[in-house]
């Protein structure tokens, strides 16, 4: 009874420590898509036009900073812009996660 707690314990130690760390790749391509979404609506209200830009992010390397409260990220990814034009590109961000998720803020 003592190992079966024992292994149960450890196993909710590593559930636990897989979801504290860096964004995922997921968490980066949102973040991505939710600033450039906001980028094309305030261009929209200046009256300039924007297509859509989607991204497919392919790989990401991020390391902690600033104490763990950020994540400096190379990815490397593919834009869309909706009429059938694509760019790759590896570019550096930061990320931090705030009350409603991850952001990029540079």
């Amino acid at each position: 009874m003592k190992t079966k707690m024992m292994l149960a314990t450890a196993g909710i130690g590593l559930l636990l420590a897989g979801c504290s760390g860096g964004p995922s790749t997921g968490d980066v391509e949102q973040a991505l898509q939710a600033a450039t979404d906001q980028m094309a609506q305030e261009m929209a209200q200046m009256g300039m036009p924007a297509g859509d830009v989607s991204f497919d992010v392919h790989s990401r390397d991020c390391a902690e900073v600033d104490g763990g409260r950020a994540y400096d990220c190379t990815i490397e990814a593919t834009l869309s812009d909706g009429r059938g034009n694509t760019e790759e590109i590896v570019d550096e961000i930061r990320m931090v996660e705030g009350s409603s998720g991850w952001r990029v803020t540079r």
